[in-house]
């Protein structure tokens, strides 16, 4: 049985539509209230929603990265 349940649940990931996402800051899974692509979730972390921190880490981070490879 554990089994079936793992088989459907790579089965769900691998589909290009899912409801179910893991957000990009916190990595927890979450379901999005709207069909519109989310990738932060709205938890809090040190007072902060993911929603907030995700787009401005990532943003930091492609910062680095750029400034790096010069």
């Amino acid at each position: 049985m554990f089994e079936l349940c793992l088989l459907e649940l790579s089965l769900y990931f691998q589909q290009s539509r899912q409801r179910i996402v893991r957000c990009e800051c916190c990595w927890n899974y979450f379901i999005p209230k709207t069909k519109k692509e989310t990738l932060y979730c709205g938890r809090v972390i040190d007072g902060d929603r993911c929603k907030d921190i995700g787009p401005v880490s990532y943003t930091h981070l492609r910062a680095h990265e750029t400034a790096a490879n010069l």
